[in-house]
């Protein structure tokens, strides 16, 4: 009994617990690969766009960080979309965040939330001074990726998962917000009926 009393209190207790909700700055950056021919994107004709306030110079595209935790599940959220086009289709790519914790990017593909990239590296993680980095992340796509832009964009072939481009991120924690719980619901109160009343 006294285990389960325990197990209840602790179950409150973690509940009642505040969140936290951190800002950040910086940027990532993916160096994007161009393929004349094959079974890559650019190699099959798609090309990969930044909405603001993203950025896109040549074959590197600049994605600004908003967000930042550094707990357990490191993870960072990027300001921006991204569009992959070819021709006159395109699938946009929304909501994009860092897992940093599994590794990948991921995001809203054509209304589908999925993981689009496999990172390829482990980024460094600095609690101390409020910052991560990730260097030479070596882009790939995840099977569910690559099959959604094959059909949205009406590609001949199966996409290589390979052959993305490369990924630098670096971002440091700028401030932290607590966000208190929602208080409990009352308790309905029960009355006791009574008799010969």
């Amino acid at each position: 009994m006294g285990i389960a009393i325990c197990a209840l209190a602790c179950t409150w207790l973690m509940a009642a617990a505040p969140a936290w909700a951190a800002s950040g700055h910086g940027s990532a950056e993916l160096k994007l690969a161009q393929h004349d021919k094959g079974r890559s994107l650019s190699g099959q004709g798609v090309s990969i766009v930044a909405g603001a306030p993203a950025q896109k110079t040549g074959s590197l595209l600049t994605l600004p960080i908003s967000s930042l935790e550094l707990g357990a599940a490191p993870s960072a959220a990027g300001d921006g979309s991204l569009a992959f086009q070819r021709g006159k289709r395109s699938v946009a790519l929304t909501g994009v965040r860092f897992d940093l914790a599994a590794g990948t990017l991921d995001g809203n593909l054509g209304g589908q939330g999925l993981a689009l990239f496999r990172l390829g590296a482990h980024p460094d993680v600095d609690p101390a001074a409020d910052r991560l980095a990730l260097s030479e992340g070596s882009l790939r796509l995840t099977a569910d990726a690559a099959t959604l832009l094959k059909q949205k964009l009406g590609l001949e072939r199966a996409l290589r998962h390979n052959g993305v481009g490369m990924i630098w991120l670096g971002a440091q924690r700028t401030a932290s917000q607590k966000i208190d719980p929602a208080p409990p619901k009352p308790s309905p109160v029960v009355r006791p009926l009574l008799s010969g009343a």
